[in-house]
């Protein structure tokens, strides 16, 4: 999985700028633009090979809270998690970014949903288990949803039709309280089953 947080420090220095500039500076994970072009990718491999694609959205509950403190502690808070949900994922192909303000995405290749259900939980679990300080919530810990979509894709769909399900899964996540995990298989959804997006 790649993340540059754990790249030596005199290794970035030799890194070219261009593979650097696709990576969020804060959190070492992809951005926004190389996650999607990831996206792309894969959606295309799976689609040809006829293999499960999983999205992951992680979202940090009461951000906005985090949102109006120092820069540090929002930095602070942003590579905490980060760092979680880089450790979750175990498989070279796994890859993870920070797509959004208070979110990240977890993209899982050749995987089920029982497997892709896991990982999210194990997300969940273990931001709750590190007891990240809420800034501007004293005593209080961070807390996140995720949402997910994992299935087959069809060539008649695109790859932004993971993203738009695993925001409905996320979604139902927040909507059940947050501190937990949603994610649709394709039985979990008939609009996919049936090609009706």
């Amino acid at each position: 999985m790649q993340n540059l947080s754990k790249v030596k420090q005199w290794r970035r220095a030799v890194d070219p700028a261009v593979e650097l500039a696709g990576f969020d500076h804060r959190t070492g994970l992809a951005g926004r633009e190389l996650l999607l072009q990831r996206l792309d990718q894969q959606w295309a491999f799976c689609t040809k090979q006829q293999l499960n694609i999983c999205l992951l959205v992680i979202n940090i509950g009461r951000f906005s809270l985090v949102r109006r403190q120092t820069g540090a502690e929002v930095d602070n808070t942003l590579i905490a998690v980060g760092n979680l949900v880089s450790l979750a994922l175990r498989r070279r192909a796994d890859f993870a970014g920070h797509i959004r303000v208070g979110e990240f995405c977890a993209l899982l290749a050749d995987v089920q949903p029982g497997g892709a259900r896991q990982v999210a939980e194990s997300i969940v679990s273990s931001v709750r288990e590190a007891r990240i300080p809420l800034p501007g919530a004293p005593g209080e810990t961070v807390r996140v949803s995720v949402g997910g979509a994992c299935f087959v894709p069809t060539p008649h769909h695109f790859s932004k039709t993971l993203l738009s399900q695993a925001d409905q899964a996320l979604d139902d996540a927040r909507g059940n309280g947050g501190d937990c995990a949603v994610v649709f298989g394709m039985n979990d959804h008939p609009d996919i089953a049936h090609g009706g997006w």
